[in-house]
């Protein structure tokens, strides 16, 4: 988080409840050590707590509680942006941003196979991750617009349920099984790099 902060980003993170925050208490009178899940929590909607004291480095930042009006177990986020968007903003994550996190992990790079390297190494893998991400999702889209440039390389991306057609490998995950197949491939596989993105 202080690495996010110094770069001049923003950061919404998902806490587990085994943290502990410096948090004011009306019966001690004075602010004492709290687990995350003692923090008040109201049911309709959220709760936020602005400046305040987080882990044992005491790191100043907004945590916000999601309302628990569906759920026994409601979002515990930890921002340095706006505690009003932060539920708003972390819910973004289940679209593309998402998917996104699933190709680099274990959909795809598998990232997360990463351990005792430096903050330098990580960000410098991250950035071809990133790269290659972005070009492998065109790739996808580049074979699924143009599939007669790769009529000799068969990819079977969609099925039909009840007559309807139905996405079954992402454009992503088709863009890496192109790339394998040609890079394994003692046949010519053709491969765009114009880097155009197509609305699919």
């Amino acid at each position: 988080m202080k690495h996010i902060n110094s770069l001049g980003h923003t950061y919404i993170l998902r806490l587990k409840k085994n943290i502990k925050v410096l948090h004011f208490d009306k019966k001690e009178g004075h602010k004492i050590w709290k687990w995350l899940n003692e923090l008040p929590k109201y049911k309709y909607h959220a709760k936020s707590f602005n400046k305040i004291k987080f882990t044992e480095d005491k790191y100043i930042t907004n945590i916000v509680i999601s309302d628990s009006i569906d759920t026994d177990d409601p979002w515990i986020l930890v921002t340095n942006g706006n505690s009003k968007r932060a539920i708003k903003d972390y819910s973004y994550r289940f679209g593309g941003i998402e998917s996104v996190f699933k190709n680099q992990k274990s959909n795809g790079f598998y990232l997360e196979n990463t351990v005792n390297c430096s903050l330098d190494y990580f960000k410098s893998m991250y950035c071809f991750a990133c790269i290659g991400i972005l070009y492998l999702t065109i790739l996808g889209s580049d074979y699924s617009k143009n599939t007669r440039c790769y009529k000799h390389t068969k990819i079977k991306t969609h099925t039909k349920v009840r007559g309807i057609k139905i996405r079954i490998k992402s454009l992503f995950n088709t863009g890496l099984t192109l790339f394998h197949r040609a890079f394994e491939s003692l046949k010519y596989v053709k491969l765009s790099f114009k880097f155009i993105l197509y609305d699919i």
